[in-house]
């Protein structure tokens, strides 16, 4: 998947289960209930996009319906590979969403992206030990559609590799 030069999304298997209605002489696509999985990570949908004269509106949620801390990993470049079954995994995952408002040259929607990971690890059978107690909770706001705008709030993640911890930024005000 690419757009304006860059890509996006390479080497994935995609899979999409949507009912669209059509409507406004085909210019306003609705969803309800859909769902799409990249790799393994699913996500459910719903709201409308509509294409007008010089922009496009929308107001759609998303989330993460029934995810793993595997189905996320699955994302990762590298990581689903042909042996991506014997990977062991456990941990939380929840991720939930929305776009809403006017996309044009000019102007960009609200959106909002919500993640958490609770108490995950992964371990392939080749490492000699885990990745584990992963944690993280990352917030990305923006409720104005200017990007300068736009909150990132990573207030946590954690992870330990081995007895060793690789990356700790714990929770902190500020």
């Amino acid at each position: 998947m690419r757009y304006g030069g860059t890509e996006y999304i390479s080497n994935k298997r995609a899979a999409i289960d949507a009912t669209i209605g059509i409507s406004e002489g085909y210019t306003k696509y609705e969803f309800k209930e859909n769902s799409a999985k990249l790799n393994d990570f699913a996500l459910g949908f719903d709201g409308w996009f509509k294409m007008n004269e010089k922009d496009f509106g929308m107001d759609i949620n998303f989330k993460s319906p029934e995810n793993s801390f595997k189905s996320l990993l699955s994302l990762v470049p590298g990581m689903y590979s042909k042996d991506f079954d014997k990977v062991e995994t456990k941990g939380d995952l929840s991720f939930n969403g929305f776009v809403k408002g006017t996309y044009s040259d000019k102007q960009m929607p609200a959106f909002n992206v919500d993640l958490k990971v609770k108490d995950a690890m992964f371990k392939y059978p080749s490492l000699p030990t885990a990745v584990s107690n992963i944690n993280m909770d990352l917030l990305i706001d923006n409720k104005t559609g200017v990007i300068e705008n736009t909150l990132v709030d990573l207030k946590k993640l954690h992870l330990d590799f081995g007895s060793n911890p690789l990356m700790r930024m714990p929770l902190s005000k500020t």
